[in-house]
């Protein structure tokens, strides 16, 4: 009798074990397939977009010109105004030009040696006006020096800018009037060192452990994705690199990125000096 309910007991645990792991798959497919359909619409919409952009660049652009041979004809404060959607359009036309690298196939990605400084400074571009509209304030410090690491430049900026999206959800959750985000960059012996810092909320014990797992998410479902730092650490690993979170003394917390500096890049300094 014994057995056998300790059988029953052991098979309905195995069923519904089973059950959650087939719901968890399929709630992982569901989520890749409106990612992956979320992907082709906004390659749609940068299309889209496009065309009316190149219009308007075209006309205000041609006004300017012509005002530049004509002096006089057209007034100053409306000079002023064309200066400035001229210049806003090219702001946007540089934006999409720069996530248009973020869906190209993989087999045009290139791995290459760069600056992460540079890397990170194309992440801060992007975001700068959404960390400022949260009401975050800055800090950038970066290594003097060039920082060369070998990978992909538009993944590695992928890795900058999840970091910051998670530290800028972070800062929304509280209320205070310094919410800061600091940026570091900084070489140690043989490692280069990216680390992003905030003074938010911290983090559980309970959820470090699954932080970088993939959709996994603090935040409510319709409030994001939980793929930022699943593909933190997927780059990460990628180029062998590592990465670590600790809660701050005081609140918030810091991600700190080590990326290796790779013996192509010592091969090509030491070739340069000996040169």
């Amino acid at each position: 009798m014994f057995a056998n309910a300790f059988e029953r007991h052991y098979n309905f645990h195995t069923r519904l074990e089973a059950e959650n792991k087939y719901v968890e798959a399929m709630q992982f497919i569901e989520k890749a397939s409106r990612l992956a359909s979320i992907g082709v619409m906004a390659a749609g919409i940068n299309h889209e977009i496009n065309q009316p952009l190149t219009a308007i660049k075209f006309n205000v652009d041609g006004l300017l010109y012509w005002e530049k041979n004509n002096k006089g004809f057209i007034p100053e404060i409306i000079i002023e105004g064309l200066q400035d959607i001229s210049d806003g359009v090219r702001r946007i036309d540089e934006i999409i030009k720069h996530m248009r690298s973020y869906w190209a196939p993989p087999k045009q990605t290139i791995n290459e040696i760069f600056d992460l400084n540079e890397a990170v400074k194309n992440a801060l571009y992007l975001l700068n006006r959404q960390i400022y509209s949260h009401g975050i304030e800055p800090k950038i410090v970066l290594e003097d020096s060039i920082l060369s690491v070998f990978g992909n430049r538009i993944q590695v900026e992928q890795i900058v800018i999840n970091l910051l999206a998670n530290a800028i959800n972070a800062l929304d959750e509280i209320k205070r009037k310094d919410k800061r985000i600091e940026v570091c960059t900084h070489r140690e012996s043989d490692s280069i060192l990216l680390s992003v810092c905030d003074n938010g909320p911290g983090i559980s014990v309970d959820d470090e452990e699954k932080l970088f797992d993939p959709f996994f998410s603090t935040k409510k479902p319709e409030d994001g994705t939980g793929l930022g730092l699943a593909i933190v650490k997927y780059f990460v690993d990628r180029y062998r690199g590592s990465i670590s979170v600790a809660n701050n003394d005081s609140s918030g917390v810091t991600f700190t990125v080590r990326f290796p500096v790779s013996q192509q890049i010592e091969e090509n300094s030491d070739e340069n000096s000996s040169g």
